[in-house]
């Protein structure tokens, strides 16, 4: 279950704008202001404009997603292949 919603990045990035303007704001994100205000709607932002805004507001994309982070100390799965020309 996600720690924070769609609902509330949608208001933590209404309160961080404030009384600044849209263009002002999406200049700031890098995002279009025509995008902002859909987000700020309630629209459904891609995945990219949803991790500007999410940085933007200070809020892990994970919690609102609801993933969990992997281990980091877990040792990477490598492949290795040599050459060979029966492959």
């Amino acid at each position: 279950m996600p720690d924070i919603s769609l609902e509330s990045l949608v208001k933590k990035l209404r309160e961080k704008r404030g009384h600044r303007g849209i263009r002002e704001v999406a200049l700031e994100i890098r995002i279009s202001a025509a995008t902002l205000s859909r987000v700020e709607r309630g629209n459904l932002p891609d995945l990219e404009t949803f991790k500007k805004i999410c940085a933007w507001v200070g809020v892990d994309p994970g919690e609102i997603l609801g993933v969990q982070p992997g281990p980091r100390d877990q040792p990477a799965v490598r492949v290795h292949f040599k050459k060979d020309t029966t492959l």
